[in-house]
């Protein structure tokens, strides 16, 4: 897995957070009525409907799709994966603690958004022997469920083209 600065990884889960409560609030009729910093979720939505449903949310900016750019073509960089972290500095951490309603995986570049709810997703994950992938800062050991994207597309509500 891809080891990142907490630094950095801080900054672009900000934009992402900021960006998807944008999308939800335009696409989706919702108004954003809390942000927390804390493990149990990031972001809680207050929809037309008048249903409330909070969000927890992933961004990934390590897959990045091949490019052509000045005329030379740059290969692209995907595992093909959903990192989905179950633990970080020894504890119980992600999808293990969130309280969540919805978990939503951001991949910036891709410009794909996957939302599935978070109780859908535990199943997933009971349900299958997903490979363990080890990412995050040195020194963090975090560990994540490495969950193939094409093989369990339809598991997710996936949005494109965003």
């Amino acid at each position: 897995m891809a080891q990142y600065s907490f630094k950095g990884d801080i900054i672009e889960g900000e934009a992402g957070e900021d960006f998807i409560i944008d999308y939800l609030c335009r696409g989706w009729g919702g108004q954003l009525l809390e942000k927390k910093k804390d493990y149990t979720w990031d972001f809680k939505i207050k929809f037309d409907s008048g249903l409330e449903s909070t969000f927890e949310l992933k961004t990934d900016v390590f897959c990045i799709p091949p490019r052509v750019l000045n005329g030379k073509h740059i290969a692209g960089r995907d595992t093909g994966n959903i990192f989905i972290e179950f633990t970080s500095w020894g504890k119980e951490s992600g999808i293990k603690v969130t309280q969540a309603d919805w978990f939503v995986y951001y991949f910036k570049y891709l410009n794909e958004i996957w939302f599935i709810k978070v109780e859908d997703l535990k199943k997933l994950i009971e349900e299958n022997q997903f490979k363990i992938g080890i990412g995050g800062d040195p020194g963090s050991d975090s560990s994540g469920y490495l969950v193939p994207r094409k093989k369990f597309r339809d598991k997710f509500l996936v949005r494109t083209n965003i």
